[in-house]
């Protein structure tokens, strides 16, 4: 490191340097110069902070082999006394084992990421050590090049990540993301204005859910007709949509294993047939069960057939139940928890009531709001259930490929926002703008 005196005299050079803080900064010139920081504010007076990758070998020069992990890349300094100094290293490795910075052969192209703060004592001699602390920030990941951004004021901190990765399985997008302490860093959370973009919705995974009591005798053809009319108002041969069909009817109390109720039965599972014409032929080949109508245990059913799809993780996946019944649930005691278990789930739920059907009970369903009926149709007899397919066709679409992000919701349109890119707390010194280094290689 070269440190340049000015040309002035002594004595006012003397008195410039009391007024302000020295701050020397060696940087790592390619992979071959210790980082550091050397911080005074008297003459003669430096203080060292080393990357915890430098400490971690026990030594001043990095291999050639190992990465840098950018150690300084952001830094700030408090204007309270005694300061704080926040420094970045937003291409450290793994923070926890800072010994495994990676080298250039191996997957340095994901480094977490992070930062660290020390308190800075003036009144320490230099052969004193600061105190440094790696800052352990919840919900950073291999990737995030985390604290490429950073600012903090007194006890207030913030970092970020504008390169931040979303990745929705068939798409990608950078939305970025910040965590903020108000504690020192002891402890964090998401910052509280942060928009939270959502993954694009692709996909749906539907189950009709079918009345298979006994009161449907004589009207399932009308049923299983109109579920296949509804089913081929969607997408199913470009892989869009996949449909499954559950009957319900009777249920054993007695009975754990889901197999062995046969009156609650996967008549096809999610995604089961490719084409229109092979899933209209699989839902008129369906038998009526008959009996009586554990409408929740149906619901409860449906659940698992949802988790059994393969796309039950893709976040561009939205999960359509709609449920057909001729009358009240023989098990309407554990329905309003069992519908909001289904929902909590990400599953959007319809009820569709037909003859003597309970208003309260398909709400219940649909929803949980009693005094609304939304997402509920109904209908006086089954001859009357091909007048909803355009209606509940459209709204199905409405709220699958919709969603709830609107126009106007500060999540539209942020996939690519990179929020973190630049932050600012308050007024606090950003040394590195006015401190001017040299370095050389050794």
């Amino acid at each position: 490191m070269i440190r340049k005196h000015e040309n002035r005299p002594l004595n006012n050079r003397m008195a410039f340097m009391r007024s302000i803080l020295l701050l020397h900064i060696c940087i790592l010139h390619y992979g071959h110069v210790a980082l550091c920081f050397n911080i005074g504010y008297k003459r003669h007076t430096f203080k060292t902070l080393t990357s915890p990758t430098i400490k971690s070998i026990a030594g001043n020069v990095l291999p050639d082999s190992i990465a840098p992990s950018f150690y300084g890349y952001n830094l700030r300094i408090s204007t309270e006394m005694p300061p704080r100094i926040l420094v970045s290293a937003p291409k450290i490795s793994n923070t926890t084992v800072p010994n495994l910075q990676a080298n250039y052969s191996e997957s340095y192209e994901v480094p977490e990421g992070g930062i660290e703060s020390c308190l800075i004592h003036f009144d320490h001699m230099p052969e004193q050590p600061e105190s440094c602390s790696i800052l352990k920030v919840p919900g950073v990941e291999a990737g995030d090049s985390f604290g490429l951004s950073a600012d903090s004021k007194g006890n207030e901190m913030m970092a970020c990540s504008p390169a931040k990765v979303d990745n929705c399985i068939e798409t990608v997008s950078t939305p970025g993301f910040c965590y903020e302490s108000t504690d020192s860093g002891r402890t964090w959370r998401e910052f509280r204005d942060q928009p939270k973009p959502e993954c694009p919705i692709r996909f749906m995974d539907i189950i009709f859910v079918l009345d298979g009591s006994g009161t449907v005798k004589g009207n399932f053809h009308t049923v299983k007709s109109w579920t296949s009319s509804m089913a081929n108002e969607f997408d199913v041969e470009n892989g869009t949509a996949q449909i499954g069909v559950i009957q319900f009817s009777h249920w054993f109390p007695n009975i754990t294993d889901w197999a062995w109720q046969t009156y609650m039965t996967t008549e096809i599972k999610v995604g089961e047939y490719k084409t229109k014409q092979e899933l209209s032929n699989a839902i008129s080949d369906i038998t009526l069960h008959g009996y009586t109508t554990y409408t929740a245990h149906a619901m409860n059913k449906t659940m698992l057939e949802f988790q059994a799809s393969p796309r039950w993780h893709n976040r561009q996946t939205k999960r359509i139940m709609i449920l057909l019944t001729d009358g009240r649930a023989t098990d309407n005691d554990e329905l309003e928890t069992t519908a909001h278990y289904v929902r909590s789930n990400g599953i959007v739920t319809f009820a569709i009531g037909v003859g003597d059907y309970n208003l309260t009970e398909l709400r219940v369903i649909a929803t949980g709001n009693t005094s609304s009926s939304e997402r509920v149709y109904s209908v006086a007899k089954f001859s009357e259930l091909s007048g909803i397919i355009n209606s509940l066709r459209s709204e199905v679409l409405n709220v699958a490929l919709e969603g709830r992000v609107k126009k106007e919701d500060s999540a539209y349109k942020m996939e690519h926002a990179q929020s973190g890119f630049s932050i600012q707390l308050s007024a606090t010194v950003r040394i590195s703008r006015h401190i001017r280094c040299e370095c050389n290689s050794v």
